[in-house]
């Protein structure tokens, strides 16, 4: 879209892994347990830059829009093997994000997919009138 659209400003943010969503709720209960008991105010906090408040991840996507060292087309996020802390260009280490040609293809498919009929057929005495 970025490449389609090079005058509007085209980005994805991840929030990252953001304390204090609901996110864990649909978990299975020891899953669940884990997560929002042990693991999220815990664990993850040893480990550094593994978790964040719901205020970080929000202002995350503020900053992506706002900030103009965000640019267009690009997928913005952690840092590699981390899960909060500076967001950074997401092709520098997953370099097929990059590719121009995986790009147009997804979009593509995704256009296939959307572009479905998924109504029922009505019978042609119920066909909407003119």
């Amino acid at each position: 879209m970025a490449r389609k659209y090079p005058k509007l400003k085209f980005i994805v943010v991840s929030p990252g892994n953001t304390k204090g969503t609901q996110a864990p709720d649909s978990l299975p209960p020891p899953m669940r347990f884990m997560l929002k008991y042990v693991m999220m105010p815990i664990i993850f906090p040893l480990m550094g830059e593994m978790v964040h408040e719901l205020e970080v991840g929000a202002k995350r996507f503020v900053a992506g829009i706002s900030d103009e060292r965000y640019r267009s087309g690009v997928f913005y996020a952690s840092k590699e093997g981390k899960l909060s802390g500076d967001m950074v260009d997401q092709s520098t280490f997953f370099t097929d994000l990059k590719n121009t040609s995986f790009q147009d293809n997804a979009n593509e498919a995704i256009h296939r997919f959307i572009n479905v009929d998924y109504s029922p057929a009505r019978p042609a005495s119920q066909s909407p009138r003119s």
